[in-house]
């Protein structure tokens, strides 16, 4: 009965803290808006309700509604550096090269590449 009462009031505590984040960042959107945009580019003022809906228009379009904080793809990056790290040499080197060349950072088209790609034994690295 105990944690049942503790479930409940972490719950009750979490929905009024982000309930209290979401209106601060309002708040601060909305100031920033009304002070800044408003006076310089000569834009209408927005209201709080707008300035949520400016600031989670923004998070969804720069892809960060689900997204920690603390930065981009820090889960993904260490699972690839930790199975990198456990590559041999020249298998790494090999995925490395066909990262960089398929992220665009190579001179040949796409099409030289996945052909090059296919070329290769794969059986080699198993």
């Amino acid at each position: 009965m105990i944690m049942k009462g503790k479930i409940i009031w972490k719950v009750f505590a979490f929905i009024i803290i982000s309930t209290l984040a979401v209106f601060l960042i309002g708040y601060i959107v909305m100031s920033l808006w009304n002070n800044i945009l408003s006076p310089v580019l000569n834009v209408k003022t927005v209201d709080l309700k707008q300035a949520i809906g400016i600031f989670i228009l923004a998070k969804i379009l720069t892809g960060g509604v689900f997204r920690s904080w603390g930065g981009r793809g820090g889960y993904w990056k260490e699972k690839i550096n930790r199975k990198l790290e456990s590559m041999p040499e020249e298998e790494r080197n090999y995925y490395q090269k066909m990262y960089w060349k398929k992220c665009g950072f190579d001179k040949k088209s796409k099409n030289e590449i996945y052909k090059e790609e296919s070329e290769v034994d794969v059986k080699q690295f198993n």
